[in-house]
């Protein structure tokens, strides 16, 4: 299928609840023209006199005005999946295709510099699987996969030009084009056997996946090609412990690979000006995790509760972090993370009354870092918490469906969900705790789907999230809204 999808980006005054075309992030600060003309003037006094500096500022500024943050995305996929009986295994056949373009202008430093980017990019992935009967005590799986895709980018910074004097003090040089492809075609191979041992009471697990990959970078402008090819064996070891009908506890250990990222040469540069070393092509990193769990069915199914410790060693991070002009990536050292996960589903006695929720605690923390990524980026530090991590969350939900006659079916549905504070990588600024309570009430049929509404009816309105690359730094739940919905299925 085909999808195109355009976005305006829009600053909004939340203490107002005003969003409105004027209030757009992506014109220029004022204030910053008045800084800079008086430079534009001084560099046409460094030339041997005329206008020809402030003329050009003088356009530029007005065009910065006129620019607007802006996406548009065109994006067609396609995908088959085929299934055949050979009797005795499942042949699984997954393919797809993808091709997806994304124009794109974003504003930075107050309107100073835009970015007018394109982002071309295909991927064809094929996966085959061999899968046993489900029946039997012997379960296995094996089977191949193989990716290729590429991404083309242009992407132009439009900064003013200062001359050849004051420019390269300012840094304000005129505009700086990128141009680059970055392909990278991938390979795997993998298989997992189980088996059930004294009369089912124990699972033993054993997985390994082998993965290769060949990534090449090539900047268009001035024709260098980096390459570089990655491979890693990744194993996982699981025992299941079937304790009676009502509960089963397990154990997991199994590592994780992912290959280096590719950027920009843009985005390298960006970085180094914050002091952070880093490379077009990075290196990968992995992680080991270990998982001990259980899960019980009580009062005739009628509740569930599941429950898990987990500890994850990862190694060589890749972080993402904000720049001037956009996101660069860095191995910024290594890290831990362990956590509870706990969770519970419960039909009570009362006909259409039920409650489920969920709960994460945890406590990641860097323990290896890179003392220059440190200077630069100080929430990377030995001992601090990772960036977008929330030490708990919670979600509790209870849902009341009752038939009314006429096949139609009265149902209320509540929610409240909680996020404690997150880091932003790039400064150290902590967010505050979310708290988002929703409710939603209609009536349903086989067709048919009317409710009404309230979204944060708390009316939240600080920021969840944080980031320093864009002129709009925060993430923020909608204001509270009411509304009515209806919605018809054939």
């Amino acid at each position: 299928f085909k999808q195109k999808t355009a976005y305006e980006i829009r600053n909004c005054d939340w203490s107002s609840d005003v969003c409105s075309s004027d209030l757009l992030y992506g014109g220029l600060d004022e204030s910053v023209v008045a800084l800079i003309a008086p430079a534009a003037a001084l560099a046409d006094l460094f030339a041997g006199g005329g206008t020809a500096y402030a003329d050009a500022f003088a356009a530029y500024a007005q065009a910065r005005r006129d620019s607007r943050n802006q996406l548009d995305v065109e994006m067609d996929m396609a995908s088959l999946l085929v299934e055949w009986d050979l009797g005795f295994a499942t042949l699984v056949s997954g393919t797809s295709a993808l091709d997806h373009k994304l124009p794109w202008n974003l504003a930075y430093a107050g309107g100073l510099a835009d970015t007018p980017s394109e982002y071309d990019t295909s991927a064809f992935n094929q996966e085959l699987r061999l899968v046993s009967p489900s029946d039997g005590n012997l379960k296995w799986i094996a089977g191949v996969f193989y990716s290729d895709a590429s991404i083309d980018t242009d992407t132009v910074t439009t900064v003013p030009d200062l001359g050849p004097i004051l420019g390269p003090l300012t840094g304000l040089t005129g505009n700086i084009q990128s141009s680059g492809r970055i392909k990278t075609e991938a390979y795997s191979a993998f298989g997992e056997i189980s088996l059930l041992m004294l009369d089912g009471m124990l699972e033993p697990t054993i997985g390994l996946r082998y993965y290769s990959d060949d990534r090449e970078a090539t900047n268009r402008l001035t024709g260098q090609a980096l390459d570089r090819g990655t491979s890693a064996t990744s194993p996982r070891i699981g025992l299941k412990i079937n304790v009676s009908d009502e509960g089963m506890v397990y154990l997991n250990a199994a590592k994780g690979f992912r290959t280096g990222a590719v950027q920009g040469v843009d985005q390298v540069a960006a970085a180094a000006v914050l002091g952070v070393d880093t490379d077009v092509l990075l290196g990968e990193d992995s992680l080991w995790s270990y998982e001990v769990g259980t899960k019980w069915s009580l009062l005739d199914g009628a509740l569930v509760l599941d429950g898990a410790i987990y500890f994850t060693k990862w190694d060589q991070v890749q972080t993402q972090f904000g720049t001037a002009s956009g996101i660069a990536i860095v191995n910024a050292g290594d890290a831990e993370i362990r956590g509870i996960d706990l969770g519970f589903v419960w039909v009570t006695g009362l006909e259409g009354l039920s409650f489920q929720g969920t709960a994460n605690f945890n406590h990641s923390e860097w323990t290896d870092t890179d003392p220059a990524v440190t200077a630069s980026l100080p929430a990377v530090e030995d001992g601090e918490t990772l960036a977008n991590s929330p030490e708990r969350s919670f979600n509790l939900s209870a849902d009341y469906r009752q038939g009314v006659g006429g096949g139609w079916d009265l149902y209320v549905r509540g929610t409240y969900a909680y996020l404690s504070e997150q880091t932003e990588i790039t400064t150290g600024n902590e967010t505050d705790d979310m708290n988002n309570v929703s409710l939603r009430a209609g009536l349903a049929s086989d067709h048919w789907d009317v409710s009404v509404f309230g979204e944060n009816l708390l009316d939240e309105d600080t920021p969840i999230a944080l980031t320093n690359y864009t002129e709009a730094p925060q993430q923020r739940l909608y204001p509270r809204v009411f509304g009515l919905s209806a919605r018809y299925q054939y």
